[in-house]
């Protein structure tokens, strides 16, 4: 008997031998406890919050903003390893296995509008918004899409918070004309956005390519323009920076044409009237964070007050202002002669002339009164007719710009 028991003894340990350095020829299960990486099943929680860039804060999103959601789950090779689609924005409390120890990135999409299944994380990165028409982004009135990303290791350790940014920037234009001088007028009569992306990709920073002309407020939409302004809304379009600019007109400047051709700005549309000049002229405010760059980013508030002053540039003609339609006023008229005795008078007619100040005035009209008509009249040919003795003054003035006039002083003896 013990020779048998040896025996089974013996074979035991050869096949526990065996079987060793058949395990040796192997990977150590995951589920060994060995504190490698193992499968396991944990709930997961989401909550979202909206990000506010300009203070750096957070706070939860409501509710109502979420809808039709994507929400996507990647492993640290860019695997996917979940993904669902949440018609109503809600994700409740959802059951997921995944390997402990282990970080993934989490996306979320919201207000997209549909179940957007992709494969990779390349496939999801690669994703583009496209407007077909560009007043969906400006004058959006509900809510836009949204975007989000959090990394986190599994298993999750309380609810997953995922800051959200919309895909749009919010641009809002304010117009001050308090320090023009007294002898200035300015009406705004159109603000527009010009060189507005048409795409943008959902996750990262953009670069507009493709620009077309935004959306114009004009008539009623501009009653608030000197107090609230108005506000548009475009996607994302990070032009860089323009370094050493300073001021609106230095960045123009320094743009040069081609840049010039892709920067967003808005173009303000006014009507003047100055002691010199009369007519439309045309503003161009290049956009950006700063002075000296032409970014517009995503989920920011980008405020403008455009200050009017002294002349509001009616000099200047430029790549920021256009005053090509100017007209020039009548700014001074010259009654010839200046003086003029009728010895005896009673009865006598002369022809005045008018000389009309700059030759390149726009409305030449003018009209003719006499200061003291029982002495002389005037008809509005510049005729002088004496009627009784005395001295007065015969006037030329502009239709147009009725502070410029002329006279000259008439005696009848």
């Amino acid at each position: 008997m013990d020779n048998i028991a040896a025996k089974k003894m013996k074979r035991i340990v050869l096949y526990a031998l065996l079987a060793a350095m058949l395990c040796g020829c192997s990977s150590v299960p995951e589920d060994m406890g060995n504190g490698a990486p193992r499968m396991e099943s944990s709930s997961m929680r989401v909550e979202f919050l909206e990000s506010f860039p300009l203070t750096k804060g957070t706070s939860p999103m409501d509710a109502s903003l979420v809808d039709d959601l994507n929400l996507y789950i990647f492993d640290p090779e860019g695997i996917l390893v979940y993904s669902e689609y949440f018609p109503d924005g809600n994700v409740g409390t959802q059951e997921i296995s995944l390997y402990t120890k282990k970080e993934y990135s989490v996306y979320a999409i919201a207000n997209w509008g549909k179940e957007e299944q992709v494969e990779t994380l390349s496939q999801l990165l690669g994703l583009t918004y496209r407007v077909s028409d560009v007043g969906d982004v400006c004058i959006s009135g509900g809510v836009p899409v949204m975007t989000g990303k959090t990394e986190a290791e599994f298993p999750f350790d309380g609810p997953l918070q995922i800051e959200m940014g919309r895909m749009v920037g919010k641009v809002s234009v304010v117009c001050n004309s308090r320090n023009v001088n007294d002898d200035v007028s300015i009406k705004v009569t159109g603000v527009s956005l010009k060189n507005v992306p048409m795409e943008s990709t959902l996750f990262g920073s953009n670069k507009a390519v493709e620009v077309t002309d935004g959306v114009t407020f004009e008539g009623d939409d501009l009653a608030s323009i000197m107090y609230d302004g108005v506000t548009f809304y475009m996607l994302e379009n990070v032009q860089g920076e323009v370094p050493g600019a300073v001021g609106n007109k230095g960045k123009a400047e320094m743009l040069g044409a081609e840049r010039r051709e892709l920067c967003s700005y808005i173009e303000i549309d006014a009507e003047i009237t100055t002691y010199r000049h009369r007519g439309n002229i045309v503003y161009r405010f290049f956009l950006g964070t700063e002075d000296d760059n032409c970014n517009v980013l995503r989920n920011n508030h980008h405020m403008f007050t455009v200050e009017f002053k002294g002349d509001v540039s009616e000099e200047e003609n430029s790549v920021s202002v256009d005053n090509g339609a100017l007209l020039d006023r009548v700014t001074g008229i010259r009654v010839s002669p200046s003086f003029i005795a009728f010895s005896p008078g009673l009865g006598k007619t002369y022809q005045c002339k008018a000389t009309i100040y700059p030759e390149t005035a726009f409305d030449k009209r003018i009209t003719w009164s006499s200061s003291l008509k029982r002495v002389a009249k005037v008809d509005q040919n510049g005729v002088i007719t004496t009627v009784g003795t005395g001295t007065c003054y015969i006037f030329a003035t502009s239709v147009e710009n009725p502070s410029a006039r002329g006279e000259m002083e008439i005696q009848v003896r």
